[in-house]
């Protein structure tokens, strides 16, 4: 299974019924970190976290974000 699925999946059940907004946030994030886009991922994904400081799949795609940048402290942080 790849990751943006995962993550979709995630999304799904951890957001609920009112996430539509939050999920196409985190659709455009994962675009451009597939992109390699990481500055405009990054920027996203903590949008989404500062609305929802737990939403795990804003949590895993920053994670993955970093670490397809080789940034692994941050990653792991």
């Amino acid at each position: 299974m790849n990751r943006s699925y995962l993550l979709f999946i995630i999304s799904f059940f951890a957001l609920g019924c009112d996430s539509k907004d939050l999920l196409s946030e985190l659709s455009k994030a994962d675009s451009f970190r597939k992109k390699k886009e990481f500055i405009e991922a990054e920027k996203i994904y903590k949008e989404v976290l500062a609305s929802s400081p737990d939403n795990s799949a804003a949590l895993i795609g920053l994670g993955h974000n970093f670490e397809d940048q080789e940034k692994f402290d941050q990653a792991y942080s």
